[in-house]
């Protein structure tokens, strides 16, 4: 069963997104700092009242230390894992 739509993408992107953040010891200020913005434009991307285009995708994983390719591959396991239990819960038990 797919996911409901855009917002159930974003909703893990963002958990994706500020888990790496944390997970690397980066603060939002840090964070930044290191694309250019201000700590409220990162507050907003982790809230989803702001999105991020994919040159920002790529400098917030630089600045966590994963290449963006290794970011989108654990973000489409994250989607993956979604998709399945959702499969799963759908399925009618016997």
């Amino acid at each position: 069963m797919p996911l409901e739509g855009p917002s159930d993408y974003q909703q893990v992107l963002r958990r994706v997104l500020r888990q790496a953040r944390e997970l690397a010891g980066v603060s939002q200020e840090d964070m930044a700092r290191a694309m250019s913005l201000r700590q409220s434009d990162i507050s907003k991307i982790e809230r989803g009242v702001r999105n991020l285009d994919v040159v920002e995708l790529r400098l917030w994983a630089q600045a966590v230390g994963v290449t963006l390719e290794a970011f989108a591959s654990v973000l489409d396991e994250e989607w993956a894992q979604l998709e399945s239990l959702r499969h799963q819960l759908a399925t009618p038990r016997h």
